[in-house]
């Protein structure tokens, strides 16, 4: 889920170009209208998108579906506005801008330890 169009667009091209299917959302309620219409086994969000922001879709996630990879990712994950994510239980987080490589290799790892 992420609310700007470029990287919304370029996460899901690159993780559908090493074989992951991908869905994406612009806002928090596309995404849990999504969410609850499929069969994930990670989600990545924004914290700042609009609607339900990235940590009440982490809140809502955890409640019905326990055993979801959760990344939450901002440009801003070392600011005070990240203390409001303290009590979530994400699984990862990526922190805005980031390499091609680095959310391969974070949804990688989750994919990994929940098989």
């Amino acid at each position: 889920m992420e609310d700007d169009r470029l990287i919304r667009e370029v996460l899901g091209a690159l993780l559908g170009s090493v074989g992951y299917r991908v869905t994406v959302a612009r806002n928090g309620t596309e995404g849990l209208r999504r969410f609850a219409d499929g069969r994930f086994h990670v989600v990545l969000t924004d914290v700042g998108i609009p609607g339900p922001d990235g940590w009440e879709i982490e809140r809502r996630l955890r409640e019905t579906s326990a055993d979801v990879g959760i990344i939450v990712m901002s440009g801003s994950l070392d600011s005070a506005d990240n203390t409001r994510g303290e009590d979530c239980c994400h699984l990862a987080t990526l922190a805005k801008p980031f390499t091609p490589q680095q959310p391969t290799a974070i949804i990688e790892r989750l994919v990994t330890r929940a098989a």
